[in-house]
């Protein structure tokens, strides 16, 4: 998959893209092909110290549709996501890339009628 990193400290210009592994979802996560992701200002790169380890991949708001669910664990079957579905979420790293792994508690379901753009939150980019 391709995805957004950032290495080190700076503006705009250390973003890179880069090929990477899609990830694998574990236990109580789902593996989320995006469609739309926000760019707020939470998830410009950093001028100062990076509160994370680098090579971050931004963005923290993002909607796609669900391409795989990890191992079930007791009291998944309680958020009811399946394959196929289409979900939003925000506060979850990793959103500016082709595949996200998302924590089903942080996924909500977007109704039919609203877009992945819309769903992605304020200054979607598709």
């Amino acid at each position: 998959m391709r995805a957004i990193q950032i290495a080190h400290t700076g503006g705009p210009e250390v973003m890179a893209l880069r090929d990477l592994p899609t990830p694998e979802p574990g236990s109580g996560q789902a593996l989320v092909r995006i469609e739309a992701c926000a760019s707020t200002h939470r998830c410009l790169p950093a001028r100062g110290p990076l509160p994370r380890p680098v090579a971050l991949h931004p963005r923290q708001e993002a909607a796609g549709t669900v391409a795989s669910l990890g191992p079930a664990e007791p009291g998944a079957a309680r958020f009811g996501f399946k394959v196929g579905d289409r979900v939003a979420w925000a506060n979850v790293l990793g959103s500016y890339a082709e595949f996200a792994v998302v924590p089903l508690s942080r996924l909500i379901a977007v109704p039919e009628g609203v877009t992945a753009r819309q769903a992605a939150g304020p200054c979607c980019r598709a």
